[in-house]
């Protein structure tokens, strides 16, 4: 009788668990399946779970699990106009987040907020809201260059575009801006404004002038 119930018991839980992962709307499984992580799906909302089970985290000096702040997730849900809404919090080193945050923005998913939870803790953890509106398919697949990153060993690699324009500014320097600045009325203790543009506009550097570079340079106000 006791072998009975507990083969009822375990059937039970099979088809549970089958008829659980049916509810999972197709097109939201691929998500999974193109993310290449777990989730959940309840009230009509996908919920991907990106925890940093990677990490170990003290928080003044006090070991601190994963459950009690550092498991990152991205949710799907339908929107209006046939499209679906994701938005996600995404738990970052502080080395992450400059690459993550470019791999979002480069595929079209907004960043919204950059913040931190706690004060004190080791490593440095960061947390980015991000948003998107599309097919779950091609949110799954801008979105998954940025969770790929999440993980890597950063630490020690700077990111390539602060050489760029590390260069850029002792190659401003080199064609005078300095003594350009002097002739303005204001101290040059005063804080300076000048726009950082694109990779392409960088490129073009080698074949303008110094006004291609530089868009403004004033005093702030």
């Amino acid at each position: 009788m006791k072998r009975l119930f507990t083969l009822c018991a375990t059937l039970s839980l099979s088809f549970a668990s089958t008829g659980w992962a049916q509810d999972v709307p197709a097109e939201y499984q691929q998500v999974l399946t193109t993310l290449g992580k777990q989730g959940d799906y309840k009230a009509n909302v996908l919920k991907v779970n990106i925890p940093r089970n990677d990490l170990n985290v003290t928080v003044a000096t006090v070991k601190t699990p994963t459950p009690f702040g550092f498991g990152g997730w991205v949710a799907m849900t339908k929107g209006t106009g046939g499209m679906d809404v994701m938005m996600g919090d995404l738990v970052l080193t502080q080395d992450e987040v400059n690459p993550v945050m470019s791999a979002l923005l480069d595929n079209g998913i907004d960043v919204t907020a950059v913040h931190n939870h706690f004060f004190w803790e080791e490593p440095r953890v960061f947390y980015m809201h991000v948003h998107g509106h599309g097919k779950p398919a091609d949110l799954a697949r801008k979105v998954k260059p940025a969770l790929d990153l999440i993980g890597r060993q950063f630490c020690g690699r700077r990111n390539p575009r602060v050489k760029v324009v590390q260069k850029r500014l002792d190659l401003l320097d080199c064609f005078g801006v300095t003594t350009l600045a002097q002739n303005f009325d204001q101290a040059l203790s005063n804080f300076w404004r000048c726009v950082v543009l694109s990779q392409k506009e960088v490129q073009r550097f080698w074949r303008f002038q110094l006004s291609q570079i530089v868009e403004c340079l004033t005093p702030a106000r």
